[in-house]
């Protein structure tokens, strides 16, 4: 199995993606719509430059701790297949004999350099180099940002790592972990670090990452996601209706219509994909516009 899988699409800059549901650079959206809801963004130089930390850290520093983590097959590379090789590394000390203490050491440093430079450097490289890179300089920026983003941060790296040990090396697609961090806590992040967060914002993140999800999902050509997708929409528009905003309710309700009206004509999951590029623009101001209003 490859080592890096997906290392030609890695998540390291701030360009927009246009092949990224709900929006390209969906987790971007996610954190312009999560500093909108906190009520706190306005045109000031400290509040520009704390909202340009938060896409910083937002974008290609959980990202590139994401992809290296939860992406990367480490368990095809640390198991014990891998790590048996003969290597020798350093020449034994005079009179050590191979079962000493010091000959077991050399033998042990010979695998272990052995086992860097034919198993994990080629293999995984720019992961190592993206680890050593984003862990610390996300963990900077968030200190700057404060606590609620330091938390945050560890929520991403804990997550990355379940999403690893869940998945074993075997390929498969951990959705669901992928849109909690890419869009439920990158919304939280944008309200946490220009106000207290509450309720409707955290309610409007989960909604966000339940549609997200289901976007992530939907792009692999399967239609069933797309109940979700609908419900986290709705829940978006019951929330704003029990917030006292019947005007962009109404208005995210007609935009959810127009993506019902969409999936009349689809027939067969490989459609799924046709009706995410026409349907990306209504979820993402379904979603802005649920910002706006709270």
């Amino acid at each position: 199995m490859a080592g890096n899988r997906g290392l030609n699409n890695r998540w390291v800059d701030l360009r927009l993606w246009p092949g990224r549901p709900l929006a390209g650079g969906g987790p971007l959206w996610a954190a312009l719509c999560g500093l909108i809801a906190s009520g706190g963004l306005k045109l000031d130089a400290s509040v520009a430059l704390t909202a340009g930390f938060v896409l910083f850290l937002a974008g290609p520093l959980w990202g590139a701790v994401w992809q290296a983590i939860a992406t990367t097959d480490w368990f095809t590379s640390f198991s014990a297949s891998q790590w048996a090789m003969p290597a020798p590394w350093v020449t034994l000390l005079p009179y050590t004999m191979p079962d000493s203490p010091a000959g077991r050491l050399s033998d042990g440093l010979g695998r272990a350099r052995a086992w860097w430079r034919e198993r994990i450097w080629p293999r995984h490289g720019a992961s190592v180099a993206e680890l050593i890179v984003a862990l610390p300089l996300s963990l900077g920026v968030a200190w700057v940002l404060g606590r609620p983003a330091l938390v945050l941060t560890v929520a991403v790296w804990a997550l990355a790592t379940l999403a690893l040990l869940v998945d074993r090396g075997a390929g498969t697609s951990l959705t669901e972990l992928q849109a909690i961090v890419e869009g439920g806590l990158i919304w939280l992040l944008g309200h946490a670090v220009l106000s207290e967060l509450t309720w409707p914002s955290v309610l409007l993140a989960a909604a966000f990452a339940l549609s997200y999800g289901a976007s992530l999902a939907l792009e692999t050509g399967c239609r069933r996601p797309l109940a979700w997708l609908n419900g986290g929409q709705g829940a978006a528009i019951v929330l704003l209706v029990v917030e006292g905003q019947p005007l962009p309710a109404a208005l995210a309700a007609l935009l959810l219509l127009s993506q019902l009206y969409l999936q009349a004509y689809l027939h067969r999951d490989g459609d799924a994909r046709w009706y995410l590029r026409r349907a990306q623009p209504f979820a993402m101001a379904v979603m802005l516009l649920s910002a706006l209003a709270i």
